[in-house]
């Protein structure tokens, strides 16, 4: 019985790792406003030490 419960929380823990990277590799738009092609996003990056 300890094992069969063993076995299945390892397979729910699977899938849910296995969900969750192919989560992390779909990007969608996940802004407030809607996405714009005449608008560039992208990361920036300060040089001092508060950013």
């Amino acid at each position: 019985m300890k094992t069969t419960i063993a076995i299945v929380l390892t397979l729910i823990g699977i899938i849910a790792i296995a969900m969750g990277v192919k989560s992390m590799t779909k990007q969608t738009w996940d802004k407030t406003f809607p996405q714009n092609e005449n608008v560039t996003v992208e990361k920036v990056k300060f040089k001092n030490r508060q950013g």
